[in-house]
């Protein structure tokens, strides 16, 4: 079996992609986000970057001297109010709240943080669904960008070829859903490893 470190689509190689934007759309970006008054979520579905964008935007944030608070809002987890408040305690006006998993906050805990974080510098935010801040980005997938992904774990690999012409294929069966495809990559390395060659 081909062991785990040597998996082009193992998941530190999958997270350490980088989210597709040149450096004047991350200008845009910024601005966008500045104009809004450093209120926006990120929309849309399973698989599209949300995360990955979400974590770069804090990090360029950081680099100007922001402090990033962060929570995930797991379906698995439920998260109290008390837990909720204390990301706003000490909070000022160079603070950015992160909330990853907007959606899966409920309506009345949402109405407490907004009363609560009126005075916090912004709040960024990932949702499959739009509302409750303004929409900084609309985050679509494609196969051509999934095909784009896999060329670059492969690197030059000779074999890619092989795996970019499924590409169609497999997001369609998971309703481009991009974690989901290079799992699905993933699993097929293990199942036939004769068909990799270590990048």
């Amino acid at each position: 079996m081909l062991p785990a470190r040597d998996n082009p689509f193992r998941m530190q190689r999958i997270e350490a992609l980088r989210y597709r934007l040149d450096e004047n759309s991350w200008q845009r970006l910024l601005a966008r986000f500045a104009a809004q008054h450093w209120r926006g979520v990120l929309v849309g579905p399973h698989g599209s970057g949300k995360t990955t964008l979400r974590e770069e935007i804090e990090t360029r944030l950081r680099a100007d001297g922001w402090k990033v608070r962060t929570v995930i809002l797991g379906d698995d987890r439920m998260i109290s109010w008390p837990d909720l408040r204390a990301l706003c305690d000490g909070a000022d006006g160079r603070t950015l709240l992160c909330l990853d998993g907007l959606d899966r906050l409920s309506t009345l805990h949402w109405w407490r943080l907004r009363r609560a974080t009126r005075t916090v510098g912004g709040i960024l935010a990932t949702s499959h669904v739009a509302g409750r801040l303004p929409t900084l980005h609309q985050h679509h997938t494609s196969p051509a960008l999934l095909r784009e992904l896999v060329r670059e774990l492969l690197g030059d690999d000779g074999d890619s070829l092989t795996w970019t012409e499924r590409c169609d294929t497999v997001f369609i069966r998971h309703c481009g859903d991009l974690r989901a495809c290079l799992r699905t990559f993933y699993d097929d390395v293990i199942e036939k490893p004769s068909r990799h060659v270590t990048p």
